[in-house]
């Protein structure tokens, strides 16, 4: 793929290899210190333990191979967020503790049909599951602003984030052998993922001014805003691949791959603040931000193997067209990705020179693209480039 450092290793075991049923069971469990140390608190120091367990089952016979793999584990863990801003005559300090907890869980189920010994059908079925709190009490959670030195306001907050990530991913996947020999062979992958992101965060502000000019009054004393984001994803993918010896020296790669995702963001705001005299604001708003992207790659290698030398040649040509449903975005562009390696082995095997050169990319997740705001206290959040 374009995106990556590395490639792919292909072990291929014999077919009769470990026939019936076998599994492995393990199990694995730590901590980790935590120290926090603000004015307002004592020093204090934390352990958080965590754990994790994974099961794995195997049934194979001379036809057929079916396997399933579980797994859970969690993590807690103390979370120290810093932010500074200072200029000629303001600076603003932002402390945050938090106390998070990480739990996952994943279930995975797969089997091969060897149908004869030039044709295997396969599926494979994943569900993996990640959940995520964390929070931050007033005491924890604190942000002070400076005017020439001066405190003129600080902000306790309570904070609080919490998301449920679930995916459901299913592969069919197809081997046919052509030759033997020649290692001639063609494999084709047909994927599907959902994935459902449920986020909510909740931040409540309790301000304190000082020597503030009555002018500005009425003074907020607090405000509260919820957030509550669904992000869904679907992605559907279909690829080939093909390989080959020829002319006796040549290994030939060459395969075709295309992938189309669909992002359905909804943004659900609830926003209101308090005031000295007594007024009182809010707000309620509900955005939603769709974004699909298409994706079509080809590819082709040429390796070969002449006594202590080594050397491989590949391009990979890939187009991209993303958009959003608003059209505010959209992106088309074709990129091409060469590869060229050569190696040298002493015939004595202590020596090896290995000389390559390849381009990659690196993607943007879906959180670094994901357009809403994440708030860690009054005035520091995160959130994603949408652009």
């Amino acid at each position: 793929d374009a995106q990556g450092q590395g490639g792919i290793i292909n072990i291929k075991s014999k077919r009769t290899f470990a026939q019936g049923f076998n599994g492995t069971l393990s199990a694995n469990a730590g901590g980790m210190g935590f120290s926090r140390n603000l004015e307002l608190l004592n020093p204090e120091k934390s352990f958080y333990f965590t754990q994790d367990v994974n099961l794995n089952l195997n049934y194979r016979t001379e036809k057929t191979n079916t396997f399933l793999q579980l797994s859970e584990s969690t993590m807690p863990m103390g979370v120290d967020v810093n932010a500074t801003t200072t200029s000629e005559h303001f600076s603003q300090v932002s402390q945050s503790y938090y106390d998070a907890h990480i739990s996952s869980r994943s279930l995975k189920l797969g089997n091969d049909w060897f149908i004869d010994d030039k044709n295997t059908l396969g599926f494979i079925f994943t569900m993996p599951m990640t959940g995520m709190f964390q929070s931050a009490d007033t005491d924890c959670n604190r942000s002070f602003q400076q005017i020439d030195g001066s405190t003129t306001q600080r902000v306790n907050s309570y904070a609080s984030t919490e998301f449920d990530n679930r995916q459901y991913m299913g592969n069919i996947n197809y081997t046919h052998t052509f030759d033997p020999q020649k290692m001639s062979e063609m494999t084709a992958n047909l994927d599907y993922m959902h994935n459902v992101q449920l986020s909510d965060n909740v931040l409540a502000n309790y301000y304190r001014f000082f020597a503030v000019p009555a002018e500005v009054a009425p003074l907020l004393l607090r405000d509260n805003m919820t957030l509550h984001s669904d992000n869904v994803v679907d992605i559907y993918s279909a690829k080939v691949d093909y390989q080959s010896l020829v002319f006796g020296m040549f290994m030939m790669e060459a395969g075709a791959k295309w992938a189309f995702s669909m992002t359905d963001n909804t943004l659900d705001r609830v926003f209101g603040s308090t005031f000295a005299d007594g007024s009182v604001d809010g707000t309620h708003t509900v955005t939603p931000f769709d974004y699909h992207e298409h994706i079509g790659a080809g590819y082709a290698t040429l390796a070969t193997q002449i006594k202590q030398w080594a050397a491989k040649v590949g391009l990979r040509g890939e187009y991209t067209y993303a958009y959003n449903t608003e059209n505010s975005v959209r992106q088309d562009y074709f990129n091409l990705f060469p590869t060229v390696f050569v190696g040298y082995t002493s015939t004595d095997m202590k020596k090896r020179i290995n000389l390559s050169y390849t381009r990659r990319i690196q993607r943007p997740n879906y959180s670094q693209l994901n357009p809403f705001r994440n708030y860690i206290d009054a005035h520091t959040a995160n959130e994603g480039n949408p652009d």
